[in-house]
């Protein structure tokens, strides 16, 4: 057996982190789901230990997961279909170290102004908080809502930093 080569470690330049309830200790966590929605699994799991992401993803879940934790409003859950936090989508350019952080939220029935408020104060933990260590490019607001059972409604709003990140391949450079 011949070992896959180092380069097939940290390789995803997009992951659409799941926020929710840590199945062994019942926490809000941001994560992978474990399972189907359809099968009964509504746990998430930490992402600590997969060798396919890269470091400042995993930083990046662990920093916004404080912020998450600390805040009044719930996770949401796809059974009750209750709570506010839903995902958390991390893109980065590999060859460019460039951050893009897109924050997804379900407002259920908060008034403008109160979303208003969650997309200051996100933007203000991105910018001037402890999320500003991470140097984010590119910070969306995304707000999820729920047409129907199949199909969800979404609007994004730039909060912070360029509309787009870039990546370089083959001397060609990219807008992502």
């Amino acid at each position: 057996v011949k070992a896959l080569p180092l380069a097939c470690d940290y390789y995803r330049n997009k992951c659409e982190f799941t926020v929710g309830k840590d199945e062994l200790t019942g926490e809000r966590v941001i994560g992978f789901r474990l399972g189907t929605y359809a099968s009964g699994s509504i746990g998430i799991a930490p992402v600590d230990s997969l060798k396919i992401i890269p470091e400042i993803m995993l930083k990046t879940t662990k920093i916004f997961e404080k912020f998450v934790k600390e805040s009044k409003f719930e996770v949401f859950s796809p059974d009750t279909l209750k709570g506010y936090w839903r995902q958390l989508t991390v893109r980065i350019g590999l060859q460019t170290n460039q951050l893009m952080v897109i924050v997804g939220f379900h407002p259920q029935e908060l008034i403008e102004d109160e979303v208003a408020k969650v997309k200051k104060d996100i933007k203000q933990f991105f910018t001037e908080g402890e999320g500003s260590t991470l140097n984010v490019n590119s910070l969306y607001f995304q707000i999820l809502k729920r047409k129907s059972k199949n199909s969800e409604e979404q609007e994004f709003a730039l909060l912070a930093g360029e509309p787009y990140i870039e990546e370089i391949m083959c001397n060609l450079k990219f807008k992502i």
